[in-house]
C-alpha cells in the first residue's frame, strides 16, 4: 500500500513525487506515473540525503522538505550544494558527517602509536616530547587533552592486541557524543563545569543481582554511599538530602537533577519545583519540624548534643545584596557596615556543624548566643543542658555578658589585652608544650609550641586568666590572653581548643561553596511593623541627634586644623622676626661699607632684593594668620550653636517604633533553616567515615 508524502503540484513546478510503501518499508519517487527510484527511509543513508537535495535542486521549498523529512534546512542546502558541485572530494564533504575531515589521521596516529611503543627511550617527559615530534613531522599541533586521550587508546590498543579501524575512533569529539548519541552515561567535557554532576551506577531491581536483564545505569551513583543514613528521614526530606548531596545547592538547581534515578533511594519524588516549594513551605510552617531535624541529625554525630561537651559558636554574617530595605550590621568580608543577615552556628569540637539560626542584625550577637542557646538546649536531654563548654570569639567579651554564663562553661579571648600579663620574674609557673595540625596528609604536620602562665582574673575571680605565648611553624610569635570559667578543664586544652577554632571557619567555606547556605531560596520579606511583639524594644539615638552629633564633630575637627595652622604660622612668624633682626645688622653693616663706595656691588644688590622678598613673604604670612584666626572664631560660634542645640534635642527613641516607621523589613529564611537542617546531617560526613558506619 502505498501512502503519499510528497506530491507534485503547481507550487513545486516539477513532476517529482514521494509515496511510503508499506510492504517494503522504503519511499518510491515518481516522476509523473513512472518509477524512478526506491530509497531506504534511513536518513544517515546516502541515497536518502542525495533525494533531498535532488528535491531542493527541483525547486521544492525547503521548509516543506525539512517539515516532511525532518532535516535541518542547511544540511538540505549542503547536500544540494554537493549534487551540483564537480569536485570529488567536495562532494564527499558535502555528504559526510561531523567531523569527517579530523586533524588526527591514521597516519598520525600510527606515528604516534609507534613512538608511544617506545616511551622508554623518551625518557620521563615522553608526552611532550611526542607532541613536539608529531608538529615537526606532520606540521601538526595537537593539544594535552587529545594526546592523553590517543596515549590512552594506544596502551588499551597494546593490551588488547587489537588497532582501531579510524583515527576517528579514538579522537571523537566528547561534546559531539554527548549532543549526536543522547547517552547519559557519555562523558562530558572537561572544560565544562557542571551544577550537578551525572555518574553511572549500575542498579539491580530483582532479589538476584546475577540477573542481568533488570540491570540499568543511573546517575547519582555517590548517593548509594550515603543509603543507610538517607532511610532515617521522611520522604521529603530524603529528597531534599539527594539532592543537595547530588549538587543542587537550591530548588532552582534541581532541575538538573535526574529524578527517575532518584527513585531508588525515594519512595514518593516531587519533581515540579512548584511543588517542592510548597512542602517546603508547609514544613516551615511547623516550628517543630526543624528541631526533630535537628534531633536527627544529633544522631550521626559522635561528638554532637548529648555527645560532646566542647561546643564552638561564631556568628556567620552573609552580605544581602538585594534592594529590600532591612538592617546593616558589620560585614567581616567587606570589613564594614552592609546590610547583612546572621546565620548563628554552633559545631562540635571535631568541626561539624550541629545546629545553626538565621537572625537579623536587631539584636547584638552577646543577646543572640542566649537566644540561640534556647533552642540549642532542645536537643540536649534535661540532665544534659549545664556543664558543657562554649568556645567563642572575643565578640561575646563583656563584663555582665560574662557573669551569665552560670550553668555552662566559657573560654573566650580577653580583649583589649596590652601584653602586660606575663611574668618574666619567675614567681609564676609557666607550662610549655605542643600541638601540631595535619595539612594534605598524615604525614605533612606543622608544629607550634605554646608557653602559658595562669593567674585570676581581677575584674572576675571567678574565671581562670591564661596568659599565652605562641609560636606558629614559621616561628612568628604572638602573646595573648584566655579567660576561661572551667575549674577542671586542663590549661592545654583550653589553649589548644580556641586557637584551633578554624575548624569551623573552614567548615564555612565548604558549607557556601558546595551545599548554598549563603544563597536564599525564597525572596519575600516580613516587615517589622508586623512582628513587633517578637523583639524587645531598645533605646537608639534619633536621627535628628546623630546628624548633630556628626555636625558637631565634623566643625570640630576643622577648629582643631585651624588652630594647628594658626600655631604653625605663629611660630613661623616668631622665627621670622628673629631673622628680620640678623637681616637688619648686615644692611647696617653694608650702608657703612656703601658710603667708602661710590656704586652698588653685585652683593649689595641681592641684598636689597632679599629684603624685598623677605618683606612680601613677612606679610603674606601676617594675612593668613589674621585669615585663621577670623576663621577659627567662626568655627568656635559655631560650635557652640550646634552644641547649644543639641542639648535641646531628643536623644533616645523606640527602636522597634523606628524601624515601623522607616517601612523596614526582614528576610523571610525559614524556607532555608529547613534546607540548612537538612544539609546539617551530611555535609561533614567523609565517605572514609560513611564506610566505617556503614560497615
Amino acid at each position: 500500500m502505498l501512502q503519499p508524502v510528497l506530491s507534485n503540484n503547481e507550487s513545486f513546478g516539477h513532476d517529482l513525487s514521494v509515496f511510503y510503501n508499506q510492504g517494503t518499508e522504503k519511499y518510491e519517487v515518481y516522476l509523473g506515473l513512472a518509477l524512478l527510484e526506491s530509497i531506504p527511509t534511513d536518513p544517515s543513508s546516502l541515497v536518502h540525503k542525495m533525494l533531498m537535495g535532488r528535491l531542493y535542486n527541483a525547486g521544492t521549498a525547503v521548509t516543506y522538505i525539512a517539515k516532511t523529512f525532518r532535516h535541518d534546512p542547511r544540511s538540505i542546502k549542503r547536500w544540494a550544494r554537493g549534487l551540483t558541485c564537480a569536485d570529488a572530494n567536495e562532494f564527499v564533504r558535502a555528504f559526510a558527517d561531523r567531523g569527517y575531515q579530523r586533524k588526527v589521521t591514521q597516519e598520525v596516529y600510527r606515528y604516534i602509536e609507534l613512538l608511544y611503543e617506545q616511551k622508554e627511550h623518551l625518557g620521563h617527559n615522553y608526552r611532550q616530547q611526542i607532541i613536539v615530534c608529531v608538529e615537526k613531522v606532520f606540521d601538526l599541533t595537537i593539544s594535552s587533552s587529545t594526546a592523553s586521550d590517543l596515549f590512552r587508546a594506544c596502551k588499551s590498543v597494546k593490551s588488547s592486541n587489537l588497532a582501531p579501524t579510524h583515527a576517528a575512533d579514538i579522537n571523537v569529539d566528547k561534546s559531539e557524543l554527548w549532543a549526536s548519541t543522547g547517552q547519559d552515561d557519555a562523558p562530558l567535557s572537561t572544560n565544562r563545569k557542571q551544577t550537578v554532576q551525572h555518574t553511572p551506577i549500575i542498579a539491580f531491581q530483582n532479589d538476584s543481582p546475577y540477573d542481568l536483564s533488570n540491570w540499568r545505569l543511573i546517575k547519582h551513583a555517590g548517593l548509594a554511599l550515603f543509603s543507610a543514613f538517607l532511610y532515617s528521614y521522611s520522604d521529603f526530606e530524603r529528597q531534599i538530602l539527594c539532592q543537595l548531596l547530588s549538587g543542587a545547592r537550591n530548588i532552582e538547581q534541581s532541575k538538573n537533577i535526574c529524578h527517575k534515578s532518584l527513585e531508588f533511594f525515594c519512595t514518593s519524588i516531587k519533581s515540579s519545583r512548584r511543588e517542592q516549594r510548597q512542602k517546603l513551605d508547609e514544613m516551615a510552617s511547623d516550628e517543630k519540624r526543624l528541631i526533630d531535624l535537628y534531633h536527627l541529625n544529633s544522631s550521626l554525630l559522635s561528638d554532637g548534643p548529648n555527645h560532646g561537651e566542647i561546643f564552638y559558636f561564631d556568628p556567620h554574617t552573609k552580605e544581602y545584596t538585594g534592594e529590600l530595605k532591612v538592617l546593616k550590621g558589620w560585614c567581616g568580608r567587606k570589613h564594614g557596615i552592609s546590610k547583612v543577615l546572621n546565620l548563628d552556628c554552633f559545631h562540635t569540637r571535631s568541626g561539624r556543624p550541629c545546629y545553626i539560626s538565621h537572625h537579623s542584625p536587631y539584636y547584638d550577637m552577646r543577646v543572640r548566643f542566649f537566644m540561640n542557646l534556647n533552642s540549642f538546649n532542645q536537643l540536649f536531654s534535661e540532665d544534659k543542658r549545664q556543664g558543657r563548654t562554649f568556645v567563642i570569639d572575643r565578640a561575646i567579651f563583656g563584663l555582665d555578658t560574662l557573669r551569665l554564663f552560670q550553668n555552662d562553661y566559657l573560654i573566650t579571648w580577653e580583649k583589649g589585652y596590652k601584653r602586660d600579663g606575663w611574668d618574666s620574674s619567675g614567681n609564676s609557673e609557666t607550662i610549655e608544650f605542643k600541638r601540631y595540625r595535619h595539612k594534605n596528609s598524615h604525614e605533612h604536620r606543622r608544629f607550634y609550641t605554646f608557653a602559658t602562665q595562669e593567674n585570676s582574673w581581677k575584674k572576675d575571680p571567678s574565671y581562670r586568666r591564661i596568659i599565652v605565648r605562641a609560636k606558629n611553624y614559621q616561628g612568628k610569635e604572638l602573646e595573648l590572653s584566655i579567660l576561661c570559667n572551667n575549674p577542671k578543664m586542663d590549661i592545654k586544652d583550653i589553649v589548644w581548643t580556641i586557637f584551633n577554632r578554624w575548624l569551623q571557619e573552614n567548615d564555612f567555606k565548604n558549607l557556601d561553596e558546595n551545599y548554598g547556605i549563603n544563597q536564599l531560596d525564597k525572596r519575600d520579606s516580613r516587615k517589622f511593623k508586623d512582628n513587633i511583639k517578637k523583639f524587645t524594644d531598645l533605646p537608639i539615638d534619633c536621627p535628628e541627634y546623630k546628624e548633630l552629633k556628626a555636625l558637631l564633630i565634623s566643625k570640630e575637627a576643622q577648629l582643631g586644623k585651624t588652630l594647628v595652622a594658626i600655631r604653625k604660622l605663629k611660630k613661623r612668624l616668631q622665627e621670622a622676626e628673629i631673622a628680620k633682626l640678623k637681616l637688619i645688622k648686615q644692611v647696617e653693616k653694608r650702608i657703612q661699607s656703601l658710603k667708602q663706595k661710590p656704586c652698588l656691588s653685585t652683593d649689595s644688590k641681592q641684598l636689597i632684593k632679599g629684603i624685598d622678598v623677605f618683606t612680601s613673604k613677612h606679610k603674606r604670612d601676617e594675612n593668613n594668620l589674621h585669615k585663621q584666626e577670623q576663621k577659627a572664631i567662626e568655627l568656635d560660634e559655631q560650635c557652640l550653636e550646634i552644641s547649644s542645640n543639641l542639648n535641646d534635642a531628643i536623644r533616645k527613641e523606640s527602636k522597634l517604633l523606628f524601624l515601623a516607621n522607616n517601612d523596614y523589613q526582614m528576610l523571610e529564611t525559614k524556607r532555608k533553616a529547613i534546607l540548612v537542617g537538612c544539609i546539617k546531617s551530611q555535609c561533614r560526613k567523609s565517605l572514609s567515615c560513611i564506610a566505617l558506619e556503614v560497615s
